[in-house]
């Protein structure tokens, strides 16, 4: 079957089916990242959670990582990014300021989350995410606010992502599977 008759006939399918589709493919994608050298394994320098995101004031934090993008093109890395990290976003831009928000319309969320999505690539929520975090919640005695913390580091794993690209180094450094980076310690490579 090729391409455009796969894509065709998508809107005929039940939601469901849909998303078994997506699912299946997001899958072989993962297959692919095994191919990878042990090189570009290093190189693979990821954003799986933007936590520090809800420490971000407009135009500051973030331009840490768009800056950091260009650096790390550079050096040929990839930044990835699920979408609780944009939905934690979401709901800090849009709280008002006196109730620790940034106090944001949704038409300047929607705006700063564009810019998001434009420095990073999604990685889709799948279903071994939640297995992976339950194992997490279990092994670690995850409890309260933590357990999204948790389930962030679960679709690092689960989408085999090493790196932790996040200003909010205390909230991760108790789970072993990942490697934690502030994004200001990176600088380029010659």
């Amino acid at each position: 079957m090729e391409i455009k008759e796969i894509l065709q006939a998508l809107p005929s399918l039940s939601i469901s089916d849909r998303l078994k589709i997506a699912e299946s493919a997001l899958q072989l994608v993962l297959q692919e990242k095994h191919s990878f050298t042990k090189d570009e394994q290093k190189r693979q320098l990821t954003l799986a959670a933007m936590t520090a995101i809800t420490d971000y004031a407009p135009g500051s934090e973030l331009n840490i990582f768009s800056n950091l993008e260009g650096k790390l093109k550079r050096q040929e890395e990839l930044l990835y990014i699920i979408p609780q990290s944009l939905i934690e976003f979401w709901a800090v831009a849009t709280r008002p300021i006196n109730s620790n928000g940034l106090g944001l319309s949704t038409a300047q969320a929607v705006e700063e989350t564009d810019k998001v999505k434009k420095i990073f690539i999604l990685n889709l929520d799948i279903l071994a995410i939640f297995s992976e975090w339950e194992s997490l919640i279990f092994k670690y005695q995850v409890m309260e606010k933590k357990v999204h913390d948790a389930r962030l580091v679960a679709a690092m794993i689960t989408h085999k992502i090493t790196h932790l690209l996040t200003f909010n180094i205390d909230d991760f450094k108790h789970f072993s599977a990942i490697v934690i980076v502030d994004p200001r310690s990176v600088t380029p490579q010659s």
